[in-house]
């Protein structure tokens, strides 16, 4: 056995393969006890072996008799699979009265007497038993002496005039679908030990599409191969493509028949294609018959259909086993066909360009025709976000004819993928060729940001300036506008303001979106979230009527506009907008998309409160950002992560995640420094040095003030206010007051309210701010405020409402723990993962089940027990149920 298999025979143990099958196991067992019996079918690698064995522990925990019958191998002769069941009472021959004394025998196994539940007979592939063990069977099923529970082998094809099964009369029949997505990702991340970046979980999905063997074994053969990294406390995939060889899969793909084989080639090589086109590979015959055999499937995309492999584990199946002959052959017949289609989508002018790659139509002496056609596939993989194809194709056609447009692509690709020396080395060869000044202008753009990454912001504007000097007045406008944008990251608002308005009126719609995204974002800043939103509307609006405009025009406003709505208090709306794409961004495979819709969600949920789901929010944007080597980007993450490991209240990881910022590359993005000192402000805190937090947020408010950044500089006072309760909360208060006056806003406004009313000590005040933080979704403001209302109230019984309104906001939460709130709601001192492991051994749990649950080693939680009990003053279970009784706290 393979050390894969191994792994996956061990998950099978633990019964990770049951994960979202829990309502299949109730309907068999009821199916198998309450009728004649119940079948199990389905396609490969979707766990019926696992299902029907789960069920069966099921039936023999609750008392019912069962017996396994295996089938044999074919020619071990007859009733070779119930003489291991039978023994001595198995017949010798075949006829009318041994199959009636076979069936007596093995009804005799069930309770004595016949009194008490039937007996279950169970067969894993009840298909494949012979004619003689199959009549017995049937004849005790049928007879109502004996249920079954069984299984049938998937198939390729049925004969069309194939008659039913014998079973079909006699038992249901179950049809085991693949898992759900969110079931598959569970699976995923339990089988791998932690939580998955969102391209490990894709691309596992893409691969496996729920079938639950499938993805056991591919888990298994990554870590196999050391093909398993972990960054920012994510685990992500290191290579490109995985095959597992332990599938069945691969024997699937040998038996194909040729012409099917060929066809199905074709599709790996190209992932997808309109179903006329994919016809015209070699008929509808091969498509019908991979159909059949579960290989291949068609999707609804847009107006018309679509024509792709099952999954991305059968791609990548057959382009394994294809020799480089195969290979050219396969794109031949694709660009044959393709050359001819009327399909305009971008995924087949894609798909064309690699087709005429493929067949070597794209080097040095293809003709421009061809060349024109690579580059209309490069377009289209820019427009698709395929940054890796984008540098392949864009970079044929400038190496064979120096073409500008490719130029333009080709920069765009390495700068989206951040490969700074690709950039250089392209900027040299600048110099050999006469290219126009619009060209050098977009070209200059890629050159400037990957400078002003590198930390060279001053090199960065000076490229932009070069490039306007020899511009015509469309390419310094957008230039301006760039510029402007990097001005912003930089931190100097003023001068951003002034590259970028002249052209919010522009005639060009795209500059337009851009200038107006760019002074929406100044708006922000400058403390009027309202206007921003309009702005990023408005943006929005426009870019979304331009048909072939690529989709970062329209993301752009549209993810910044959600920013808007958080920091103007519409907390709901911020979190609703950024989870209804995410799941689409991650289908993109765009990591910069990925990382700032991650940043986004890491935010609010930890301004909402759900400082777990922050955390791996975090962490994505963290492991998305870098990759694209942005280190300005993914600084402000990767604080992000330290203040969201504080409040679920795990200090180890905090300290871990504080370390990792630390280390982190210098960077010029001025205006998230505010950011980065805040959030790691809050472990600080949590480890008692209130002095180190102040320290921190007085440095994070003075940055705010010099990059221009209202929102950053509320959120560093507000801060202050909450960590810090000596007198720097009054000059807090009242920073927090003069701006509420100048920036609308019901946050700020909240902030405002919330800091007055702590420096006077008013809890009727601090009441009403807790309502206004309800209404905005402010649910940890919410929380600590009423906290604050349970500390200062001189009334007990005003005390006890408060502490009751603090354990009802944070009953749903992930158990925020902050200094506010760990008197009120976390108990004596015990921090949030330290009462949820409290809890769950309280409950009967046992170390070990709480390590699995938590996805740590047992190590760390005893770690977390012994602090438990130390802080409690108790010792073992029954001390950890008496103190935390609901009314132990009080």
């Amino acid at each position: 056995m393979t050390a894969s298999a191994a792994r996956a025979q061990a998950a099978l143990r633990r019964g990770d393969h049951l994960i979202g099958r829990e309502a299949t196991l109730e309907l068999l067992v009821g199916a198998a006890t309450a009728g004649p019996g119940v079948v199990v079918c389905g396609p490969p690698g979707v766990g019926r072996t696992t299902v029907l064995a789960a069920a069966r522990a099921r039936l023999v925990e609750a008392g019912t008799p069962t017996v396994v019958v295996r089938p044999a191998e074919p020619g071990t002769g007859p009733f070779a699979a119930l003489r291991p069941v039978l023994g001595e009472a198995t017949p010798t021959a075949v006829d009318a009265a041994s199959l009636a004394a076979a069936g007596l025998a093995l009804e005799a196994l069930g309770a004595p007497g016949g009194e008490g539940p039937r007996l279950v007979v169970v067969v894993d592939g009840v298909d494949a038993l012979d004619g003689p063990d199959a009549a017995v069977v049937h004849q005790v099923v049928a007879r109502r002496r004996a249920h079954l529970l069984a299984s049938v082998r998937p198939r390729e094809a049925a004969p069309a005039d194939e008659v039913d099964p014998w079973w079909w009369d006699v038992a249901g029949r179950v049809d085991l679908p693949p898992l759900e997505r969110a079931d598959a990702d569970a699976l995923a991340e339990r089988l791998v030990g932690g939580p998955l970046a969102a391209s490990a979980r894709e691309r596992l999905w893409t691969s496996a599409r729920g079938r639950p063997g499938w993805v056991v074994a591919l888990v298994a053969a990554v870590r196999d191969g050391d093909g398993w990294v972990r960054d920012a406390g994510l685990w992500d995939l290191a290579g490109d493509e995985v095959v597992v060889a332990e599938v069945d899969l691969l024997d699937r793909l040998v038996a194909l028949p040729d012409e099917v084989r060929a066809v199905l080639e074709a599709l790996a090589l190209v992932e997808a294609l309109p179903i006329a086109d994919a016809e015209a590979l070699g008929g509808p015959g091969p498509l019908v018959e991979g159909e059949r055999r579960g290989l291949v499937r068609t999707d609804e995309v847009g107006d018309g259909l679509r024509c792709a492999l099952a999954s991305r584990l059968v791609g990548s199946a057959l382009r394994s086993g294809m020799d480089p002959v195969d290979e050219v052959a396969r794109w031949a017949r694709v660009a044959d066909v393709l050359v001819a289609s009327v399909d305009a989508s971008p995924a087949t002018a894609l798909a064309r360009a690699r087709a005429l790659a493929g067949v070597g139509r794209a080097g040095p002496h293809a003709t421009d025709e061809d060349l024109d056609v690579v580059l209309a596939g490069a377009a289209a993989a820019h427009t698709l976000s395929r940054w890796s194809l984008v540098v392949e194709l864009a970079g044929r056609v400038w190496r064979v004819r120096g073409d500008g447009d490719a130029l333009a692509l080709l920069a765009v690709a390495h700068g989206e993928v951040g490969d700074h020396e690709a950039i250089r080395a392209l900027s040299e060869e600048l110099g050999t060729v006469a290219v126009a000044g619009d060209a050098l202008a977009s070209h200059a753009t890629a050159i400037a940001v990957s400078q002003f990454h590198s930390d060279d912001p001053d090199g960065a504007f000076a490229t932009v300036e070069r490039a306007r000097a020899a511009a015509g007045t469309g390419a310094r406008a957008m230039l301006d506008v760039f510029e402007g944008r990097l001005r912003s990251f930089a931190g100097d608002q003023a001068r951003a303001r002034a590259l970028t308005d002249p052209w919010c009126d522009a005639d060009d719609p795209e500059l337009r979106v851009e200038a107006l995204t760019v002074r929406a974002s100044l708006a922000g800043l400058g403390g009027d979230p309202q206007a921003a939103v309009a702005d990023f509307e408005q943006a929005l609006g426009l870019a979304l009527t331009l048909a072939d405009a690529p989709g970062s025009l329209a993301g752009v406003p549209f993810l910044f506009r959600l920013g808007a709505l958080a920091e103007a208090g519409r907390l709901g709306e911020a979190l609703a907008g950024a989870e209804a794409v995410q799941a689409e961004t991650v289908r993109s495979g765009d990591a910069t998309s990925r990382g700032w819709v991650a940043l986004h969600l890491g935010r609010c949920h930890l301004a909402v409160g759900r400082p777990q789901a922050a955390a791996r929010a975090f962490a994505q944007a963290v492991t998305d950002l870098r990759a694209v080597h942005r280190p300005g980007w993914s600084a402000h993450p990767a604080a992000g992560l330290v203040a969201a490991h504080a409040a679920v209240g795990d200090l180890g990881a905090a300290g871990e995640a504080r370390e990792a910022w630390a280390q982190g590359p210098p960077h010029a993005v001025a205006l998230f420094r505010p950011e980065e000192l805040r959030l790691t402000s809050w472990l600080a805190a949590a480890e008692g040095d209130v002095a180190g937090a102040a320290d921190l947020l007085e440095e994070a408010a003075d940055r705010a003030r010099q990059v221009g950044s209202v929102p950053y500089r509320v959120a560093a006072l507000h801060d202050r206010v909450r960590l810090d309760p000596g007198p720097g909360r009054v000059a807090a208060a009242r920073a927090l007051a003069a701006l509420a006056r100048t920036a609308p806003g019901a946050l700020v406004d909240a902030h405002a309210r919330q800091a007055r009313a702590l420096v006077d000590g008013d809890t009727d005040a601090l009441a009403a701010v807790a309502a206004t933080y309800e209404v905005l979704g402010a649910r940890l403001d919410e929380a600590e405020t009423w906290a604050e209302v349970a500390r200062r109230a001189d009334d007990e019984r005003e005390r006890a409402v408060a502490a009751h309104r603090v354990a009802a906001v944070l009953d749903p939460l992930d158990r925020p723990t902050t200094p506010l709130l760990a008197e009120v709601a976390g108990g004596p001192g015990l921090t949030g993962r330290e009462r949820e492991v409290a809890e769950m051994v309280a409950a009967g749990a046992s170390r070990r089940e709480v390590a699995e649950t938590l996805v740590v080693s047992v190590r760390t939680v005893d770690s977390h027990l012994q602090r438990v009990y130390r802080k409690l003053g108790v010792r073992g279970r029954e001390g950890l149920v008496a103190a935390l009784a609901p009314d132990a706290a009080r």
